[in-house]
């Protein structure tokens, strides 16, 4: 996804302000071939549920 052309970003404070909403939207929405086309958290907690593991 291309987060920065969809942004103004004026300045680096803007960016250090948005990055962590582009990380959190990358891992809730963003589907991977690699992972079987869920996203990394949707991934994450199927291998977590498979395990046993607590998330």
């Amino acid at each position: 996804r291309d987060y920065v052309s969809m942004h103004d970003l004026p300045d680096a404070k803007t960016v250090m302000e948005l990055l962590p909403l582009w990380f959190e939207d990358y891992n809730i929405n963003h589907p991977h071939k690699g992972l079987k086309m869920r996203s990394p958290r949707e991934y994450r907690m199927m291998q977590n549920k498979l395990e046993g593991c607590p998330v």
